[in-house]
């Protein structure tokens, strides 16, 4: 109110009212998260006048909000559009002295899963993350007062790394959770069912087509290039390379499986189909001889047996008779 109350009054500029803006964003949607080795907790703020030692979480952040994101982390405005971009590609760049990552996190949306790309950009003295939509599984960390020390940048993106390949385990698990029931009796998969697989199929795409480049992020990280490493880090970093590799085993591991099932599904259907084409056919076989016989015995003129009187009874006799027989050639010569 009393920046508003300034500027109308004429006593701050449009520009210093700007800054006072940028520097002064109160918004749920932009956090500031510290924590010093020191501090049993740590502190959340909205203040972007002081970022040192910090990390900076912003979801959806308005136009207003993204440029003050720019001003304040010294980034490019075209590089939050990237990171705010539902299309953006992972990739590993610098900029200006930051080092700028996207990566995606997933969501799920009744079975499939969605990939929703977000930044990450580590400065001198913070590292921010930016994205479209909530990343519960950060927040949840954060809120329960994570183990994590802001001034610590590489531990730090290491451990957000890891915290999404924790949440990508956690959704592979309710997939295979799924699989499992429905492979139990695959003669016996609904449609619905069917549907599922094809969804599970294209998250488990879509999962892989996240993780190997996240996986080649790591590896650029761990070759010390864009960030200084410790010996700790380095081996924090491994692990967590190690723990995407085996995410994205599993993942192959599962597409296998369901390409697996679909195929005993469609094996199972062509089978049934082709026994019932098969009883279908020889039914209508083993009629065609009585409708014959039938059609011939109604034609108006002189046939044999017409005038005995046991005629009628003659002829039944006879259409059981070939009927029988085609029957039992039928099934000793497993046409059924």
């Amino acid at each position: 109110m009393f920046g508003l109350y300034a500027f109308l009054c004429g006593k701050i500029s449009i520009s210093e009212t700007s800054v006072w803006t940028n520097l002064s964003l109160n918004s749920a949607m932009i956090k500031i998260y510290k924590r010093l080795v020191r501090d049993k907790k740590f502190s959340v703020s909205h203040d972007l006048s002081s970022l040192k030692g910090t990390l900076v979480y912003s979801i959806d952040p308005s136009k207003e909000e993204a440029e003050s994101l720019s001003v304040s982390l010294g980034l490019s405005s075209n590089l939050i559009k990237d990171a705010l971009d539902p299309y953006e590609v992972p990739r590993l760049e610098e900029s200006n002295g930051l080092i700028f990552a996207i990566s995606s996190f997933p969501i799920q949306e009744k079975f499939k899963l969605t990939g929703i790309p977000f930044g990450l950009i580590v400065g001198d003295d913070f590292v921010s993350v930016i994205s479209s939509k909530k990343m519960t599984f950060l927040e949840d960390w954060f809120e329960n007062g994570g183990d994590f020390v802001t001034t610590q940048k590489t531990k730090l993106v290491n451990l957000i790394f890891k915290k999404m390949m924790e949440e990508y385990s956690r959704q592979l698990t309710v997939i295979n959770k799924e699989y499992h029931r429905i492979s139990m009796t695959p003669e016996k998969i609904s449609s619905d069912e069917i549907k599922r697989l094809v969804w599970f199929e294209e998250s488990l795409n879509l999962i892989a087509g996240d993780l190997e480049p996240t996986d080649a992020i790591l590896r650029k990280i761990l070759s010390g290039k864009m960030m200084k490493l410790f010996d700790e880090d380095k081996e924090l970093i491994e692990d967590t390379i190690l723990y995407t590799e085996q995410l994205i085993a599993m993942v192959k591991s599962n597409l296998m499986k369901i390409t697996n099932l679909r195929n005993v599904y469609s094996a199972i259907m062509t089978d049934n189909l082709n026994n019932t084409m098969k009883l279908l056919a020889g039914v209508t076989v083993i009629l065609t001889i009585p409708t014959i016989i039938a059609s011939i015995y109604g034609m108006n003129v002189n046939l044999p047996l017409q005038d005995h009187p046991m005629a009628f009874m003659f002829v039944v006799l006879f259409i059981l008779l070939a009927t029988i027989v085609l029957v039992y050639l039928f099934v000793k010569n497993k046409w059924f």
